[in-house]
């Protein structure tokens, strides 16, 4: 699991989710045995045990969680192999997300509520658990942070992680940064954003790179996918497509646009009005909208790119 991440969900945060599990009728390891469910995250066959009986973790959860039950039900709170409490945000919000998804809760309702119970609570340090996509017909759900009132996707964070990492998360961090206190840096930053995922994708794929921004985001659009593995198309589920990519490049274009007339990066008439922090806001969630996408839908193309 990641361990990178800081740590903005707090103890008294994580300890009321446990809490509110222990009062209600559901278990975090559904219809799994816990050293099962806990195996979909950590490889417990290489995480030593506590008890000098047993070789590996797997066995001494098996023994003190399904033979004896003589451990507490919040025992992963503070075991030290995997400290919940203390553990960095991507380490519990994936817990979380796992201890709802469709191979552990095959109850639908039943996983609505534990999310609800989850984000009741999360909503306190900004982040909630959403349906990000679909398996056999139900939801699985993942973490998204809350930024400035508005639900973001937590791919924003992937996206800067994985795509030229720090230049990556310097641009998100100054545009949401930036939304409120320097608008025309983050109008100017939206662009810059779109720009370098676009950048990203070309050259991993040995492409050129068109000089004009229009062009690049173009040819970084027809990089992507969208009917992958037994997927059929269809003649209207082709042109709904090709209407759909069509508009997010023109969205991009009048990021560019609005940058030109608002952010940094072009010299601006004096007497030029400051724009609104919606404004700034607009282009900032439609730049990492369309960052977000780009990425996913290539694959991992941009992955082991070099800036």
């Amino acid at each position: 699991m990641n361990t990178t991440s800081t740590k903005t969900i707090s103890q008294i945060t994580r300890q009321a989710i446990f809490d509110k599990l222990t009062l209600s009728k559901f278990s975090w390891a559904g219809r799994m045995e816990e050293h099962e469910f806990i195996a979909r995250l950590y490889d417990l066959q290489n995480t030593p045990s506590t008890d000098g009986r047993y070789r590996t973790a797997s066995e001494d959860i098996w023994k003190h969680r399904v033979m004896n039950n003589d451990w507490s039900d919040d025992w992963i709170m503070t075991d030290s192999r995997f400290d919940l409490m203390h553990a960095p945000d991507n380490d519990f919000l994936r817990f979380l997300a796992e201890s709802i998804h469709p191979a552990v809760r095959r109850d639908e309702k039943e996983s609505q509520e534990l999310a609800a119970l989850y984000n009741e609570e999360l909503r306190r340090d900004g982040w909630v658990l959403d349906p990000i996509s679909e398996i056999s017909g139900f939801s699985v759900f993942g973490p998204r942070q809350i930024v400035d009132g508005v639900i973001i996707s937590a791919a924003a964070k992937e996206v800067a992680e994985r795509v030229n990492a720090s230049y990556m998360n310097k641009q998100i961090t100054r545009m949401h940064t930036a939304v409120h206190d320097d608008p025309e840096l983050a109008i100017g930053t939206a662009k810059e954003f779109i720009e370098s995922i676009a950048k990203t994708i070309l050259m991993a794929s040995g492409d050129n790179i068109p000089d004009k921004f229009q062009d690049l985001v173009k040819h970084a659009i027809m990089k992507v996918n969208l009917y992958p593995g037994d997927l059929v198309k269809s003649d209207q589920a082709e042109e709904v497509t090709r209407v759909l990519l069509k508009s997010l490049n023109v969205v991009a274009i009048k990021v560019n646009e609005l940058r030109g007339l608002y952010g940094t990066g072009h010299g601006k008439h004096i007497g030029t009005n400051t724009p609104f922090a919606h404004l700034a806001r607009l282009a900032v969630h439609s730049a990492i909208a369309i960052g977000i996408f780009l990425f996913e839908a290539s694959g991992d193309l941009g992955a082991n790119s070099q800036e």
